[in-house]
């Protein structure tokens, strides 16, 4: 029996993997029975593995957590951002100390882009430690056909946190300078984006969504005139991916690897992630209808079933063979 840690299910970033893929492993597997949140770093020692029954085959954690416990274990690294961003210093200890001899011991880890297991690979650095990238997917909402919102003033539209590694301030900046649009942000970080929109006198023209549904951003994607991924690391990059399929142009960091690994060849890139004038000039050059092509990216490489059949067949490999 693999056990699996669903803490982490959630709408938006590990949290919508982790429900994803653990909803369709191809396995049997049992919930932890665990409190707390699976995203501290002391997370690890504060609480025990508590499960129920026989001792299981081994663990499975979608998210950047492990156990002290003497029982095998499978997790996915999503990125190292933890390591690269602001604050750094707090998770260091965890990565260096435990999770990288946790992921040694195992010989595997999954993660979740090409980008990532490049990271991945020279960061953990022994050529016996097997990285595989399982991928990302997309929800069937996410599609070209289908409604649009429909706005009495064009928009661009930002989905995600607003930490300082997603690079949105410089965005509220050009918006400011940008008159005749709005902008649609999708976040629940709502004092952050209220203390933004006043910074740079744009309150009137920023307009908060949060907790809406799949099919209700899908709309959002439509709609806007472009949506903007101006982050500057990823382990992934899922609203470009969601707004791409949706038919919607990105504009995005040139300098923010999975992003780019997600629009080359139908996105619009900003080369100096810092230039207020260049995003204006960007995003200012896309012209009303345009749509990102369809042959760039498709559903079919961007399944959950693929991504969670990827999943379950190395937990079977190492786990249950």
């Amino acid at each position: 029996m693999i056990v699996v840690d669903t803490r982490w299910s959630g709408r938006n970033g590990i949290g919508r993997y982790a429900k994803e893929v653990t909803e369709r492993l191809a396995l049997d597997w049992q919930e932890i029975e665990q409190s707390g949140s699976p995203s501290s770093p002391l997370d690890f020692v504060t609480k025990s593995l508590k499960i129920e029954g026989d001792k299981p085959r081994a663990v499975y954690s979608p998210g950047y957590n492990g156990f002290l416990r003497s029982v095998p274990q499978t997790i996915t690294l999503h990125d190292l951002i933890h390591l690269e961003g602001p604050g750094s210093a707090k998770y260091r200890p965890y990565y260096d100390f435990f999770l990288k001899p946790l992921i040694k011991k195992n010989g595997h880890v999954l993660t979740v882009s090409e980008t990532s297991k490049r990271h991945l690979e020279n960061w953990i650095d022994d050529s016996d430690v097997r990285v595989v990238n399982a991928g990302n997917g997309s929800s069937a909402a996410f599609a070209h056909a289908g409604e649009a919102f429909e706005s009495s003033r064009p928009y661009f539209l930002y989905v995600g946190n607003l930490k300082s590694h997603k690079n949105v301030e410089t965005v509220v900046a050009a918006i400011a300078q940008m008159g005749e649009f709005d902008f649609y942000v999708v976040t629940s970080e709502k004092n952050a984006l209220e203390a933004l929109s006043e910074k740079y006198g744009v309150t009137d023209r920023v307009r908060l969504f949060s907790n809406i549904d799949d099919t209700r951003l899908a709309q959002l994607y439509r709609g806007a005139r472009a949506t903007v991924q101006p982050s500057l690391l990823e382990g992934f990059g899922l609203p470009a991916l969601e707004a791409a399929l949706c038919g919607c142009p990105v504009v995005f960091f040139d300098g923010c690897e999975s992003v780019k690994e997600i629009c080359a060849g139908g996105g619009r890139a900003v080369s100096d992630s810092a230039d207020v004038r260049e995003w204006v000039e960007v995003m200012s050059d896309i012209p009303a209808g345009e749509r990102f092509p369809a042959h760039v990216i498709t559903a079919e490489q961007y399944s959950w079933d693929r991504v969670a059949l990827s999943v379950s067949n190395l937990l079977v490999e190492q786990h249950l063979a």
